[in-house]
């Protein structure tokens, strides 16, 4: 049964946040290493004719590494803090995950080795798809398999791993990709407006709303950590969208979008229940038998939302440093990632820490706020939820933390990557693309 709101403290609501900020301590660390380690290399050249290239084994090295590490094994520690150390090795699930590996090591670096110049393909993509369907489904179908359960069920439990994760997977890949490049040409008030609209009305349509919806109507049937897929979804909202606000040049649009944001934000997290009932009406064809069973649905609703909110803050917060030291490291390679840079390239340092700071102070403000009114008003277990993650804090928490670390920002680097695509340049020499 799923936790339901039994007392209301403020208190405990303020000694809950501050919880989870040890969690963002965590992830931040982790993931400004990752920024480090790929920013003290060398990703563009130019040779004595004026002629731009980028470096292939770099960029080999970056997919490898973001296949493998924020791919593959990211689906390997999600069985874990799923289903358990005991399945995983039951199951061999770690076959499943050392067979990926080497595919994408193996196609990779063959493709390079090869001098094939497979990014203006989309092969890299195409690998990526091809092998993660396939771990997405098997994550389910192994994951279920346990005494008592049939083969149809086992089934029916790897297609719903496999949407879920495809359906957040693809999303990302098209903003990253696509609508991140349209983004960078816009002027600065006209991003502040995208950042303010766009970006949260694209993600939560398309990913947060679908993603809600079938963990609710799987939470019955499974375990309370299956609502880990909400983790993959928001390691990329938050990754992007935090680096997207520490991009303004102009502190102080920074600081209006920054508000604008966190208040788009506080109203999205309150109306996420009437967005969900509109999104189960349209395409729901469930019908209740009883008023007790339709009460325990909207009870299990209740507790996803409510884990949803403490991973969106988490990962939100978690992404404020690393996000904004991203673009001041990789200033000097802008040339080669499609980061939000400001339009005029230039990032002081001072400038950066400004940005954070205000990120984390309004940012707190209406995330306690959020947290407070998610229980008071709308009824959401918010305090009785935490508990239970705290109570799995390993498998939650280590899973969050590593969602944040590779998903989030390793990910967020590789769609970054800006190689030549037929999409905006003409040929696969990257000199005849627009963005350079």
């Amino acid at each position: 049964k799923p936790p339901r709101v039994t007392a209301i403290s403020v208190l405990r609501i303020l000694k809950d946040y501050a919880g989870s900020l040890i969690v963002c301590a965590f992830a931040s660390l982790l993931s400004l290493a990752v920024v480090v380690i790929f920013a003290r290399m060398q990703w563009v050249t130019d040779d004595s004719a004026g002629h731009v290239t980028f470096n292939r084994f770099n960029y080999t090295l970056i997919t490898v590494a973001c296949f493998v590490i924020a791919l593959a094994f990211f689906i390997g520690v999600e069985f874990i803090s799923t289903f358990g150390y005991q399945r995983f090795f039951d199951q061999r699930f770690f076959g499943v995950i050392l067979f990926a590996s080497l595919v994408y090591v193996a196609a990779l670096f063959a493709m390079h080795v090869a001098d094939f110049n497979y990014w203006w393909y989309y092969f890299d993509v195409i690998v990526l798809v091809l092998v993660y369907v396939v771990m997405a489904f098997s994550l389910g179908f192994f994951g279920s398999g346990a005494e008592g359960v049939s083969r149809r069920q086992q089934l029916t439990t790897g297609v719903w791993f496999m949407v879920v994760e495809v359906m957040v997977a693809a999303t990302a890949l098209i903003y990253a990709m696509f609508l991140i490049p349209i983004y960078l040409t816009l002027s600065p008030m006209h991003q502040a407006i995208w950042r303010v609209t766009l970006h949260s009305f694209y993600f939560e349509v398309f990913m947060m709303i679908p993603v809600r919806s079938l963990v609710s109507r799987q939470m019955k049937s499974l375990s309370v950590l299956k609502s880990l897929a909400v983790v993959h979804a928001q390691a990329h909202i938050s990754s992007i969208g935090r680096m997207m606000l520490a991009g303004f040049g102009d502190l102080w649009i920074a600081a209006i979008t920054i508000f604008l944001v966190n208040l788009g934000k506080l109203v999205f997290r309150m109306t996420a229940r009437l967005r969900d009932s509109f999104f189960s009406r349209i395409f729901s064809r469930k019908v209740f038998s009883s008023d007790k069973e339709a009460e325990d649905d909207q009870a299990f609703r209740q507790f996803v939302r409510a884990i949803s909110l403490h991973v969106d803050i988490i990962m939100e917060t978690s992404c404020v440093l690393a996000g904004g030291l991203s673009l001041y490291m990789f200033q000097p390679h802008q040339r080669f990632f499609m980061l939000p840079f400001p339009s005029d390239g230039a990032l002081p340092l001072t400038h950066i820490i400004a940005s954070v700071f205000m990120q984390l102070g309004i940012g707190a403000v209406f995330d306690y706020a959020a947290l407070y009114c998610g229980a008071r008003f709308l009824k959401m277990p918010v305090s009785e939820t935490f508990e239970q993650m705290k109570a799995r804090s390993g498998p939650f928490f280590g899973f969050l933390i590593y969602g944040v670390v590779t998903m989030g920002t390793l990910g967020t680097l590789y769609m970054a990557c800006r190689v030549p695509r037929p999409m905006f340049c003409s040929s696969d020499d990257m000199c005849s693309c627009n963005f350079m």
